[in-house]
C-alpha cells in the first residue's frame, strides 16, 4: 500500500540513530519531521498537525507517556494517530498502552512491520493496536 507524500509524521526520539534511520525508512514517502525528547515533540504537535506522531517511550525531559497525556487533554482523539515505538519492557508502561488501546511496535522491528503499521495508520485502517 502507498502511502501518500502528503501525510506530516513527527518521530519523537532521544536516540539520533533512531531518528536518522526512522526518517530515511519513511522519507520518501511522507514529509517528516523529528524532535529529540517529549517536550521539544510537544512544542512541535501544539504548532503544527500531523498525521502521525511515532514516539519513544523513555527519554530525557519529558517522556512519550507525558508527552501524550498532555496531548490527550487538548485532543482526545490523539490516539487515532500516535505510535508508541521503544524497547520497554516496564510493566506500568506496557500496561498503560494496553489499557487504552494504543498503537505500540517494539524496537527492534522488521522494516515490513513499521511501514504496514504506519501505512495503516494513517490511512485508518488498523484493526488491532496491539
Amino acid at each position: 500500500m502507498k502511502m501518500d507524500k502528503s501525510k506530516k509524521i513527527l518521530i519523537v526520539d532521544d536516540d539520533k540513530a533512531n531518528l536518522m534511520l526512522m526518517s530515511l525508512l519513511l522519507e520518501d514517502s511522507n514529509n517528516i519531521e523529528t524532535a529529540c525528547n517529549g517536550e521539544e515533540g510537544l512544542r512541535k504537535i501544539q504548532k503544527e498537525n500531523y498525521d502521525l506522531i511515532i514516539s519513544d517511550i523513555n527519554m530525557p525531559a519529558m517522556s512519550g507517556i507525558e508527552m501524550f497525556l498532555e496531548l490527550e487533554k487538548s485532543d482526545p482523539s490523539i490516539q487515532n494517530r500516535f505510535l508508541f515505538f521503544s524497547a520497554t519492557n516496564d510493566h506500568r508502561e506496557i500496561a498503560f498502552i494496553r489499557e487504552r488501546c494504543l498503537y505500540h511496535l517494539e524496537k527492534p522491528s522488521p522494516v515490513g512491520k513499521i511501514r504496514s503499521m504506519i501505512s495503516n495508520i494513517v490511512d485508518n485502517e488498523v484493526a488491532d493496536n496491539i
